[in-house]
């Protein structure tokens, strides 16, 4: 309830600078207005600042909130859950560069026993020697921004995915939740989306849900399954 409430107002707020912004012919805030929104709830814990790009003025301030959020608790939760069933987690995050949430993760995963390594921009390079390095030395969890491994990878020991925050691109997505879905894996495979209720994070995911099912149905295939049980276009 105090997370709805600080988001709600916050959200009122950028809504009122973008509209005085759109009045003056000036666009430059949608972006800002966007990713704020997508991001505060996951970087409540140290609160958010919008600035505005031309005028380097506060637009507005998403106050900060301490404790654990409940979809950090749903992240552990699932992920326990998952390990239990001997089957290892691949993470999927956004904020992985100037705005980046992994080592608050990663610091939680670990205070519960859990084996966690990211995999960041500059690992690009050997990703696929990196990974089995760390499997090789007992990894569980690999959270990583999923434009890292969405061409080029097979990561068959990561039967389980979340979708801890999700991304815009309908490319992205479709080849990041198939990473560990390839013709060797033997174990069925699980892909997670976790988004706060009446927040931007369920309409993105309204909207890829509809883009994914315009995709799917470009290429003759007409599915109600997983995501795309979400949208809400006919066929």
């Amino acid at each position: 309830p105090q997370m709805a409430s600080l988001y709600a107002e916050f959200e009122e707020t950028m809504k009122e600078a973008l509209r005085e912004a759109l009045v003056r012919g000036d666009n430059s805030l949608l972006g800002a207005y966007l990713h704020a929104l997508l991001s505060y709830p996951e970087r409540i814990y140290r609160g958010i600042r919008v600035i505005h790009p031309h005028t380097k003025e506060t637009v507005a301030i998403g106050p900060p909130l301490q404790g654990i959020m409940p979809k950090e608790r749903e992240l552990i939760s699932i992920i326990k859950s998952e390990l239990d069933q001997k089957r290892k987690v691949l993470v999927y995050i956004q904020n992985s560069d100037t705005t980046d949430i992994s080592p608050r993760l990663m610091s939680m995963m670990e205070e519960e026993d859990i084996r966690v390594k990211m995999l960041r921009s500059g690992d690009t390079e050997n990703r696929a020697k990196i990974i089995q390095n760390w499997l090789d030395k007992g990894m569980e969890v690999l959270i990583t921004n999923p434009k890292k491994v969405e061409v080029g990878m097979d990561l068959l020991d990561f039967p389980s995915i979340i979708f801890y925050q999700i991304p815009m691109s309908t490319y992205t997505l479709r080849q990041a939740s198939r990473r560990s879905w390839r013709i060797p894996q033997k174990k069925p495979v699980k892909v997670f989306f976790l988004t706060y209720s009446g927040t931007m994070q369920t309409r993105l995911m309204q909207l890829m849900a509809d883009k994914l099912m315009c995709s799917l149905a470009i290429e003759g295939e007409l599915s109600d399954k997983g995501l795309a049980a979400l949208s809400e276009t006919s066929d």
